[in-house]
């Protein structure tokens, strides 16, 4: 038991391994969120610390690396601006729909009758990693 690892558990579905340690994610949690299909879980799910449970950095790491296999495949949007922003209704039913869409989506500044520009792009650019696409 070197370096307090107790043990290592395989995931079903392809999920790779993870250490069970002495405090670390609830294991009967994680086994449940890895067996949801992928575009039904959370993109940032909160899991209980438990004694005897999955090795913390391995599991925000496997939940960080799915999010961003699943994102780097969607089509970025392009928006229509609305004078100075991009249009707000376009902008808001892409959050709404998207898999990566996160309870966290920050309220954006409205610039002559749209959403700003650049609050849009680098929330965009931070979720999925990659820039946005210009009309």
């Amino acid at each position: 038991m070197a370096g307090g690892r107790d043990e290592t558990v395989a995931q079903a579905g392809g999920q790779g391994s993870f250490d069970v340690v002495r405090r670390g994610y609830d294991t009967a949690a994680v086994d449940a969120y890895l067996a949801l299909p992928p575009e039904l879980r959370p993109t940032a799910p909160r899991f209980e610390v438990a004694r005897r449970g999955y090795d913390r950095a391995q599991v925000d790491r496997a939940v960080a690396e799915a999010f961003d296999a699943r994102t780097a495949a969607l089509p970025l949007p392009v928006f229509a601006t609305a004078w100075r922003g991009y249009d707000t209704g376009a902008v808001d039913a892409f959050l709404a729909l998207a898999p990566h869409h996160r309870p966290d989506t920050p309220v954006f500044a409205v610039v002559r009758g749209g959403y700003r520009r650049t609050q849009v792009d680098a929330y965009l650019h931070a979720t999925t990693h990659r820039p946005m696409p210009r009309a």
